[in-house]
């Protein structure tokens, strides 16, 4: 059996509603900007809740319950993503995989082990207060740390199953789907479904909380949620490796009069590290600066986080003018912006992404209107950093990595050469990466699109240096920033240890190198890379 389904976003709302898992990954566009994903994920048990529409069409019948469930989430979903879930099912058993339509990668898998119901708790229906939601009353968002967290910490979440909380799973699986589904009317066979949707709630809000992300999940139930009847689900963190900042945390199921359980299990959540605080005009205003650059204009793509505010504030510094370029993070590059005001610099905060041509025009076009002509562009814009080994990858994620780093660039350059040329001069920093010396594993996409961004600089400085116009690349080690993230700490740890130096890249080092290579001092310095790698090979 297999089922086509597509996630939106007002879905993720709906589900969020019903289990409420208001964990900021799935529900705040700036949050999710700042963690590894870069974006919205869906939740994990989101798809898997389309399980409901097999069993309560081929097992609706009291006498069947889920005894036991499981799910390994090997890869985020995206919200708009063509998905497709792939059922195959005995007698009693039932193995699942989601897929991705566009080119049938194994998304999420599991099992699902039904048996006869409890004749004595099959019958069981109280009557309670209909909503729709399970939980009977809404939950705040833990923000725990990794080290915050110690072994034996325990939260627990009271919900209840009933009839509407079942139409509205329901409701919201049918929106999903292309035409309309009708769910038997009493498909009790999905209680411990329901319950089981808990599990997202628990991680996602209390224990870790907002840092979470479910890595799999495995519960036994020895009989069915009872209808009406107030329920709790309790975790407990029973293990902590902090190699791989993964919990394992053991999970059961009680009604609320009762502390017997009925159901155990157990899930294994990786723990995101906290958004880096964006470098402020403060911590910088100490480096070197330089009058040259004062009244200069330069534009910066991707500049809301990480290097590219660095190397904004900086430029602020020497009396530049400074063009915040972002792509989805408006908040971050307004805030950017009012930090360099606060500490009377100029800067203005304008959207685009550098991909679509026409918004790069429109852009420039802008900028030519507010302050006359650009002088300095430097190309910092990038996707992401997630690891995703080269037979799970798609062309259309290296496109993306293409369409961003390198398309960026060459749209960017295309619209602001001809000011400079104009201008009788101006300079061109492109952001590349040690990767593309050393590639890590599982980085193609990322390493190929920084390898065209080399390609590119070498060409350009060649057929604009009689112009007076330098094109240079500043070429960082590891870097502290939310786009390396997702790298586990272990191997940042390792590589720390390594540096002759003894530390990692900071945004500071990246934006000195930027600025100094702006400035009229590398005025016959063109098609060069400059390392900032704290004495890592390669040396001279």
């Amino acid at each position: 059996m297999t089922i086509p389904f597509q996630i939106t976003a007002q879905m993720l709302e709906d589900f969020a509603q019903l289990t409420g898992d208001y964990n900021s990954l799935h529900l705040d566009p700036q949050y999710a900007r700042r963690t590894s994903h870069r974006r919205q994920i869906v939740h994990g048990l989101l798809p898997v809740s389309f399980l409901s529409i097999l069993l309560s069409s081929k097992f609706n019948s009291p006498s069947f319950f889920i005894k036991k469930i499981t799910a390994n989430f090997l890869q985020a979903i995206y919200t708009g993503q063509m998905l497709e879930l792939v059922v195959i099912s005995s007698k009693s058993e039932i193995q699942y995989t989601i897929k991705s339509r566009d080119n049938e990668r194994p998304l999420t898998t599991g099992s699902v082990l039904l048996s006869k119901n409890d004749p004595e708790k099959s019958d069981l229906t109280l009557k309670t207060k209909q909503t729709n939601s399970l939980i009977l009353r809404r939950v705040t968002e833990n923000v725990f740390q990794f080290n915050d967290i110690k072994t034996g910490q325990q939260e627990k979440i009271p919900y209840c199953i009933h009839q509407q909380a079942s139409l509205q799973l329901q409701t919201l699986i049918s929106k999903g789907l292309a035409k309309p589904l009708k769910f038997p009317k009493n498909a009790s066979v999905i209680n411990n479904l329901l319950s089981t949707l808990m599990c997202s709630t628990l991680a996602g809000m209390r224990l870790p909380g907002r840092l979470a992300t479910l890595l799999n999940l495995s519960i036994y139930f020895q009989n069915n949620s009872s209808l009406g009847q107030n329920q709790i689900i309790q975790g407990e963190v029973e293990f902590k490796s902090p190699s791989t900042i993964i919990l394992i945390e053991k999970i059961s199921f009680h009604d609320h009069n009762n502390p017997s359980s009925w159901g155990q299990g157990k899930l294994s959540i990786r723990m995101e590290s906290p958004s880096l605080e964006s470098i402020s005009i403060a911590e910088i205003k100490s480096s070197l600066q330089d009058p040259a650059l004062k009244d200069k204009v330069v534009l910066i793509t991707g500049a809301s986080r990480g290097i590219g505010a660095a190397t904004a504030k900086m430029f602020s510094l020497s009396g530049a003018k400074v063009i915040v370029n972002y792509h989805n993070g408006k908040k971050d590059a307004l805030a950017v912006v009012e930090d360099i005001q606060k500490n009377r610099g100029v800067a203005w905060a304008v959207g685009a992404d550098v991909s679509d041509r026409n918004a790069v025009k429109a852009m420039v076009k802008e900028a030519q209107k507010k302050f006359g002509t650009i002088h300095v562009l430097v190309n910092n814009a990038a996707g992401n950093f997630n690891a995703i080994p080269f037979l799970n990858l798609t062309w259309d994620q290296i496109q993306n990595d293409l369409d961003v780093i390198l398309k960026g660039a060459f749209n960017c350059c295309q619209e602001v050469l001809p000011l400079m040329l104009n201008n009788k001069g101006g300079k061109i920093i492109n952001v590349g990466t040690i990767a593309t010396e050393y590639p890590p594993v599982a980085q193609t996409k990322y390493v190929a699109a920084k390898c065209a961004l080399v390609g590119l600089t070498r060409s350009l400085c060649l057929e604009f240096a009689a112009y007076n116009i330098q094109v240079n690349m500043v070429v960082p080690g590891m870097v502290e920033t939310d786009l390396t993230k997702s790298i586990p700490s272990m191997i940042k740890e390792k590589l720390r240890q390594k540096n002759p130096m003894g530390r990692l890249a900071t945004t500071i080092d990246v934006a000195q190198a930027i600025v100094m290579l702006a400035g009229t001092n590398t005025s016959y310095t063109t098609g060069q890379r400059f390392f900032v790698t704290g004495g890592e090979s390669p040396l001279l």
